[in-house]
């Protein structure tokens, strides 16, 4: 194969165009990259404020005596508590002296 004049232009004019390609579509990326994070920003604020909105709206009121809720998400008020858990066998306890 011989090199030849027009094998070099064609492969230089090829070159070119890619570089011009790739250089197009890296400044797509970066000019775009704030767009995409003002809008994702965005997005998340408005998920954060709505969503606290809608579940402190589903929340009783912690100063209401009938409906109070512990720590764990159960009533105090209730005898018997359903918690899932066996009950506990052959199990003592002892009084602490202080």
């Amino acid at each position: 194969m011989e090199f030849s004049f027009k094998t070099a232009a064609r492969t230089i004019l090829t070159a070119v165009i890619v570089l011009a390609l790739l250089s197009v579509v890296f400044k797509a990326i970066i000019v775009l990259l704030p767009v995409a994070l003002v809008l994702l920003l965005a997005f998340w604020l408005y998920a954060k404020f709505m969503g606290k909105k809608t579940k402190r709206a589903e929340q009783p009121l912690a100063d209401s005596s009938s409906d109070f809720f512990d720590a764990f998400g159960q009533k105090a008020g209730r005898e018997n508590p359903r918690t899932g858990r066996k009950p506990a066998r052959d199990v003592t306890t002892k009084d602490v002296d202080e």
